[in-house]
């Protein structure tokens, strides 16, 4: 799974914003925009694109269009559909202009499709609720059978409601990181939305929410309902990110290819073995990058 840039993830978010100022042709024509994305590195654009077509599997059509950006967005979302799990579609690529049509036809066509067709986050609550209780029952089999964009549009409601939570504790798992990453994403379209004059829905992007395990989503979920609550985002809990052992942790911060370090609790003995610095396959998700008010972005991983 690549590993997505600070920079690829603010382009994104720059992207489905602006949607909601103006038609993607409009943006594709102009020139700030297009200086923009030009100022973008390669690699940066390489994942932009990569999760836009990640985002836009769902839809059935993409917006319609003609030309060289129209057919590359339909080779990147025919591979989206496909895959598993977002990659990097190998081979040659078009021009950086048509680049940004694709990049736009696709984000287009994601927001289309979640407007028209959106999925009422009431389904999912019930779940959550359950899960926050403890019922009894496979609540995670009942998470895990809700629609993609269900879950998604439930977690956008919840973030929503706790945009304005205070988060004292600083996230040590992969749960933590992305309600926090959420939270953050909600505040940051409020003051969008506030600066347009305009009134909005928060839709949390969807391919990396996605790319987290169901159990990490359903945690996060619990952990937004209980800020939107209590006006405070819950601790992560106090247990060895290796081990789960719960006696003497240590926070151990550990660089990032993307961003500043992350915290994780580590027991005495992995830290002598040396777990602080080797962090297992299943953990790599929980990554974190600055935003544009330096706080984290989302684990993108399967946990």
């Amino acid at each position: 799974m690549p590993e997505w840039t600070a920079r690829s993830l603010a382009m994104v978010r720059q992207i489905r914003w602006r949607l909601d100022t103006a038609p993607w042709p409009q943006l594709a024509a102009s020139r700030f925009f297009r200086s923009t994305w030009d100022r973008c590195p390669e690699d940066d654009r390489t994942h932009v694109l990569a999760q836009l077509a990640w985002a836009a599997r769902h839809c059935t059509t993409l917006v319609p269009a003609d030309g060289e950006g129209m057919r590359y967005a339909a080779r990147l979302h025919r591979d989206a559909q496909l895959r598993a799990e977002p990659r990097i579609m190998p081979g040659p690529r078009p021009s950086v202009e048509d680049q940004l049509k694709a990049a736009l036809i696709l984000a287009a066509s994601e927001r289309t499709a979640a407007l028209s067709t959106h999925e009422a986050p009431e389904r999912a609550l019930p779940v959550i609720l359950d899960a926050a209780d403890q019922a009894p029952g496979p609540v995670l089999d009942r998470w895990a059978a809700l629609p993609e964009p269900t879950r998604a549009a439930a977690m956008s409601h919840l973030a929503w409601t706790a945009r304005r939570a205070a988060a004292p504790h600083e996230p040590t798992d992969t749960a933590g990181r992305l309600a926090h990453w959420l939270r953050d994403e909600a505040q940051l379209w409020e003051d969008h939305i506030r600066r347009l004059g305009r009134v909005g829905q928060f839709r949390a992007p969807l391919a990396q929410i996605g790319e987290c395990a169901l159990s990490v989503q359903l945690e996060a979920a619990v952990r937004l309902l209980t800020a939107g609550r209590t006006g405070t985002l819950p601790p992560s809990p106090y247990m060895c990110g290796c081990c789960g052992y719960d006696r003497a942790l240590t926070v151990v911060r550990q660089p990032t290819p993307s961003g500043p370090p992350r915290a994780r609790l580590l027991c005495e003995m992995c830290v002598l073995l040396g777990d602080a610095s080797v962090d297992p396959s299943p953990h790599t998700a929980d990554r974190t990058a600055a935003s544009p008010r330096g706080r984290a972005r989302p684990p993108t991983a399967r946990e």
